[in-house]
């Protein structure tokens, strides 16, 4: 595919939306591949431009031919690169390109166009538009200056694997596509019935018997082999500092990535908030406490369990997640993460790890990324906010803001914000409502109320209009809540000549 723009249902556009339909069915065979090289030769092979020595854990990609990655960048999972838009039925494909030495932070948006320099740091859940700079750091569209976080000679960093490391993926890549594709093969098996031979009289019985019953029965095989290489085979993860083509990486980190990512459909087979996932937890290793509600189990095995401490009372919504690591200089910072008691996680949180300690009774706000290095106290409410300040405008500009909304495009910055500590006897819904009289306050000032009925203007009445209908004549009259029209009946017909005068004058 070429970049540019054509209309939107064109034989260009078709040809854009096949291409990009027979990725994504075969993105779910390749979780087995990411990170490795393998999926670096396959990048490639579909088109892309990817350097040497890359680590890209990422398979929302909607356009491999316009998408350019160069040395020793660390791509995280589901970061998406999106090269295609549209508007007023056309759409445009644009080219990304990243630099040498960047790190990409996970669930990071990539839009269409972007042009990222040598040694970028993108933080997790951040929106990249436009050119970034060399040498800076990207936090949900703030950029400034990376400072100490890359050393003088991070260009010269060594990612790449060995040979036995190399076989060593291969090996394990291997074993989990013949587990997978057991699983297929058995399933067809029982379909045509050369597993069970029976009588035509009874095959589509048994057939509609067996195969939800062997699908739920393969189910819970996946969940037990997921378990026990991740306990016993994987094994503890210590606190520490490691590169990322080390032994230690690949071994705890990337195979535990491959596992987690391979397996994670099985645990569907149980209901949301079910009581199994803190029993799960605890004989992993992890330290979790009473009246744990866990929405999405598979989200939280990304992070080692012997570093994961959840203390009573916490409640995880669906896609939290628990990152166990943050890549920085080539290296791997890998910690542990406490969640206080009574905390809330709402959806699509991420929280990173590296000593991070969420306060107790908090509440962290959708689309929220809790780094390490934040603090804050019990009772706070944390969520991303837009740090833009109120401008003051024309009336006439405030009038014609509706209409030009959609036109107006603005950069937005965010940052943390505090809101005001919360009573934790009061329900989540009160607490709804106070914030939203605090935000209401801060936008609008205090209410206004409303006038006494003494300091009300006087009545407006309308001009006589007896001169264009003599028959009716409006009036506003006050004294009510709400005014009203107040119709005149009209003066009676006396003869044929009065009617003709007034049939006209209407």
């Amino acid at each position: 595919m070429k970049s540019g723009r054509a209309k939107l249902y064109s034989w260009q556009c078709y040809c854009w939306w096949f291409l990009n339909r027979i990725w994504l069915l075969n993105s779910s065979n390749l979780n087995a591949l990411l990170g490795t090289p393998f999926y670096n030769f396959y990048l490639r092979l579909c088109g892309g431009k990817v350097g040497k020595q890359v680590h890209v854990y990422t398979i929302s990609m909607d356009t491999l031919d316009l998408l350019e990655i160069t040395d020793y960048t660390f791509i995280e999972a589901y970061v998406q690169l999106n090269s295609f838009s549209y508007q007023d039925m056309t759409y445009q494909l644009d080219p990304i390109k990243i630099g040498a030495n960047c790190t990409t932070g996970i669930r990071t948006v990539v839009h269409q166009g972007v042009n990222i320099k040598d040694n970028v740091l993108v933080e997790s859940m951040s929106c990249v538009t436009g050119d970034i700079t060399v040498t800076s750091v990207v936090d949900t569209k703030q950029v400034y200056g990376i400072k100490r976080l890359l050393s003088d000679d991070s260009t010269n960093i060594s990612l790449r694997l060995n040979f036995l490391q190399i076989l060593y993926q291969f090996v394990y890549i291997l074993i989990i596509s013949v587990i997978n594709n057991t699983g297929l093969v058995t399933a067809c098996l029982v379909y045509s019935s050369q597993i069970f031979p029976v009588s035509m009289s009874m095959k589509s019985y048994l057939i509609c018997i067996s195969i939800p019953v062997f699908w739920v029965f393969w189910l819970v095989i996946n969940i037990v082999i997921a378990l026990f290489v991740l306990v016993y085979i994987i094994g503890k993860v210590e606190p520490g500092n490691y590169p990322i083509n080390s032994w230690y990486d690949i071994h705890k980190l990337w195979f535990r990535q491959l596992i987690v990512c391979n397996f994670d459909y099985s645990f569907h087979l149980f209901f949301i908030y079910s009581p199994c996932f803190p029993i799960f937890l605890r004989w992993m290793g992890a330290r979790v406490g009473n009246n744990v509600k866990i929405a999405q189990f598979h989200r939280l095995l990304h992070a080692p369990s012997n570093l994961l401490i959840i203390n009573d009372q916490v409640t995880t919504n669906c896609e939290c997640m628990l990152v166990p690591h943050q890549v920085i200089d080539g290296r791997c910072i890998v910690d542990k993460i406490t969640v206080g008691t009574g905390a809330m996680l709402t959806n699509y949180v991420t929280i990173h790890g590296g000593g991070t300690f969420v306060p107790n009774y908090s509440i962290i706000g959708s689309m929220t990324c809790y780094l390490p290095n934040k603090t804050f106290k019990d009772y706070d409410v944390i969520r991303y906010t837009s740090t833009r300040k109120p401008r003051h405008r024309s009336e006439k500009s405030r009038l014609n803001s509706n209409k030009k909304a959609s036109k107006r495009h603005r950069k937005t910055d965010f940052k943390y914000e505090l809101v005001k500590p919360i009573d934790p006897q009061f329900h989540p819904t009160q607490v709804r409502r106070i914030l939203h009289t605090e935000h209401y306050r801060q936008l609008n000032g205090p209410p206004q109320t409303s006038p006494h009925p003494q300091d009300l203007p006087k009545p407006l009445e309308l001009p006589d209009q007896q001169q264009h209908c003599p028959h009716r004549k409006l009036r506003l009259q006050p004294g009510n809540t709400i005014d009203k029209l107040h119709k005149i009946e009209p003066e009676p017909i006396k003869d044929e000549l009065s009617l003709n005068k007034r049939c006209s004058n209407v």
